[in-house]
């Protein structure tokens, strides 16, 4: 009776054993692949702020190109009112002379 109460106890040991071996495996596999699903997540994460980058650059490059385009564009609306305003000075400039020769 002894004898078969130690077996039973035997075979339900390694039962448990095996039991445990086999939760163990499944526990290492789910880690293994939340690992890799970290992974991955982190891989695309980096890959999408690599894109953004390149996106802001992008825009970057394209608005400092129209900054330019408007500066020379303010450029040549400055220069050509300094001209007009050269011109009005020395129109004024004229018609004063003209003006103090006629009432001599």
């Amino acid at each position: 009776m002894l004898q078969r109460g130690r077996e039973k106890d035997e075979k339900s040991k390694k039962l448990d054993a095996k039991a445990q071996l086999r939760q163990d495996e499944i526990n290492k596999n789910a880690a293994k692949a939340d690992q890799e699903r970290q992974q991955k997540m982190a891989r695309e994460r980096a890959k999408l702020e690599k894109e953004k980058g390149k996106r802001d650059a992008e825009a970057a490059k394209t608005a400092a190109a129209a900054a330019r385009r408007q500066a020379e564009i303010d450029r040549t609306h400055q220069k050509a009112l300094d001209e007009a305003a050269a011109k009005a000075k020395e129109a004024e400039a004229r018609y004063q002379a003209l003006a103090s020769k006629s009432q001599k």
